[in-house]
Parts: structure tokens; C-alpha cells; sequence
């Protein structure tokens, strides 16, 4: 009974370190792909930026 039991006991542990393992994985991913839509939203915010800078240029270009 008492091998059995260690047997569980060892099994349990080992699956709990598996999750643990896969949990930070996930996590990280999760932190990759938010940094890596963090970093295309303010390319694009900062190429939007500069475009309406430019636009009233365009305007003075047009009207003179």
C-alpha cells in the first residue's frame, strides 16, 4: 500500500511540474505576442502622426 501511495504521490508531483512548466510558457507567449502588438500599434500610430503633419503642408502646397 505504502509503494502505491509513493507512486501517486510521485506521479502527482511530476504532472504538477508539467503544468507549472507549460503555464510559463503560455504566459510568455502571451507577454510575446502583447509586446509585439504593443510595438505595431505605435509604428502605426507614429506613421499616422506624421502623415496629418505633413497634410496641412499639402494644403498651403495647393492653395498658393
Amino acid at each position: 500500500m505504502n509503494k502505491v501511495v509513493g507512486i501517486a504521490m510521485l506521479t502527482f508531483l511530476a504532472c504538477g511540474q508539467v503544468q507549472i512548466v507549460m503555464s510559463e510558457s503560455i504566459q510568455a507567449q502571451t507577454t510575446q505576442a502583447r509586446k509585439a502588438e504593443a510595438d505595431r500599434l505605435l509604428q502605426q500610430g507614429n506613421q499616422q502622426y506624421q502623415i496629418r503633419a505633413l497634410v496641412p503642408l499639402g494644403r498651403e502646397g495647393i492653395t498658393n
